[in-house]
């Protein structure tokens, strides 16, 4: 007895945006500076001469936890601080948190 086999079909993956990162931490942060109003008015804010530094955070470079702050304040909470600099929470303890997380 053979069986029609229909061939399948792979999935598409989702359209993405030229240079949009792949991982979690760095697409948060290209998010935030996309929704902030991009890389040259973000770096102005924060006082940079160029854009270009704070491009680098969603290539390979970690924003300070105040910059971090700072790009969540600019992109109006779109993502969270610890979605854009998880690094900073990684190892707090409830004492430094100030409370108990539920």
């Amino acid at each position: 007895m053979t069986q029609n086999k229909t061939p399948r079909r792979k999935a598409k993956a989702p359209p993405t945006a030229p240079g949009m990162p792949t991982d979690p931490v760095r697409l948060a942060r290209w998010q935030a500076i996309k929704a902030a109003g991009g890389a040259s008015f973000v770096g102005r804010a924060l006082g940079f001469k160029k854009g270009e530094a704070v491009r680098l955070w969603y290539v390979d470079r970690d924003p300070t936890a105040e910059q971090a702050r700072q790009l969540v304040k600019l992109a109006g909470g779109v993502v969270s601080l610890a979605q854009v600099l998880p690094s900073a929470f990684g190892d707090l303890t409830t004492a430094e948190l100030g409370y108990s997380p539920r």
